[in-house]
């Protein structure tokens, strides 16, 4: 029997099985997916990383730097120089607009998906079990009984579950039955990107900064409702990415990529045309991350107070991004999700050692 098991494999998962493994409590992962990482979704690209999840971080994300040092990766700016441009209308030119000061971003060199796979890497292979989408949770007699969707059948002492809120009350059955209060903040618990498409064009060269635009992008009119510079950290592969509005969603998922690259031909002219490839990931369309839900505001109850306590006698817990008070959502409120568990969960072993 494992003292811990941890449901998801995604930054906050893997995280806290490298905190709990440094405290030497034992642990087993369970993630449903076939991959790690969760929302975070890196692709090779033809010259640069695609990151279609989780892409960047800020200076004050404090976890994010100490852990990009702790697995030995680097970061780089976000490129900024130059004008944005604005679509009002499809009628009327894309006009160009100086961006305001502010605090400048952050990419993971190699993609975010480099952290993910360095904190894998770092992880014996038998505390991790992929394909194993848990469906059901019972306590009985001190011991969790998890159960998966392929009839798999794990125990442990406590259960950290890392999945979005939403998710895990849609999709697991817990006995005995979690308080009202907690149920009810669950089910409107906005999932971060739950309902987001991404998009990454590729092109040869990076001609929106010859023209002296920062990439960056803003539309009223759709289907991108923004655009960012996607130039790798070496400055050999180009791309624009950004995300759709989910008004795309009625026109047939063929038609996209050429709806898409008509709107940058409009807002960065005719070479936006002679693009390298599309890639567009539509994540409510991820089942183990999204399963449709009421229509929240970004940010709507995260880092809820029912998400900072343990249930069941302190043996199940809810963690992830979307439970942190600092940063909810982001790749910070992940670490720091996990850094709090890990805390009390040490401090529930050294209790019951007394």
């Amino acid at each position: 029997m494992n003292h811990v098991i941890i449901l998801g494999g995604g930054l906050t998962g893997l995280s806290l099985a490298h905190l709990l493994r440094e405290q030497g409590i034992d642990y087993m992962l369970l993630e449903a997916r076939d991959r790690l990482g969760g929302r975070i979704l890196t692709h090779p690209g033809k010259q640069t990383p695609l990151e279609m999840g989780a892409t960047w971080h800020w200076e004050y994300h404090t976890h994010v730097r100490q852990w990009l040092q702790r697995v030995g990766l680097a970061r780089f700016p976000h490129h900024q120089t130059g004008l944005a441009r604005y679509e009002a209308t499809r009628h009327q030119p894309t006009v160009s607009f100086e961006i305001p000061p502010q605090d400048p971003s952050y990419r993971i060199v190699g993609g975010t998906q480099q952290l993910i796979d360095r904190l894998a890497a770092a992880l014996p292979k038998e505390n991790i079990v992929l394909g194993a989408a848990v469906t059901q949770l019972t306590r009985a007699e001190d011991v969790w009984q998890v159960a998966t969707q392929s009839g798999e059948l794990y125990t442990g002492q406590q259960v950290v579950s890392t999945l979005p809120p939403l998710l895990f009350h849609q999709a697991i059955s817990v006995t005995p039955e979690l308080p009202t209060s907690l149920k009810e903040v669950m089910a409107t618990t906005h999932t971060w990107m739950g309902d987001s498409i991404k998009y990454v064009v590729e092109y040869p060269a990076s001609f929106w900064r010859e023209l002296g635009w920062a990439g960056a992008g803003f539309s009223q009119v759709g289907p991108a409702t923004e655009v960012h510079d996607h130039t790798n950290a070496e400055e050999s592969g180009f791309a624009l990415k950004g995300f759709l509005a989910p008004g795309i969603r009625a026109l047939p998922r063929s038609d996209w990529e050429q709806v898409l690259v008509e709107q940058l031909v409009h807002m960065y002219g005719e070479e936006a045309r002679q693009h390298g490839g599309v890639r567009l990931s539509d994540w409510s369309k991820e089942p183990f991350t999204y399963q449709g839900g009421p229509d929240l505001m970004p940010h709507h109850n995260q880092g809820h107070g029912v998400y900072q306590q343990g249930y069941v006698e302190d043996s199940l817990w809810i963690a992830g991004t979307e439970t942190s008070p600092h940063y909810g959502g982001y790749l910070e409120g992940a670490l720091f999700s996990a850094h709090w568990i890990s805390q009390k969960l040490a401090a529930l072993r050294l209790t019951a050692s007394e």
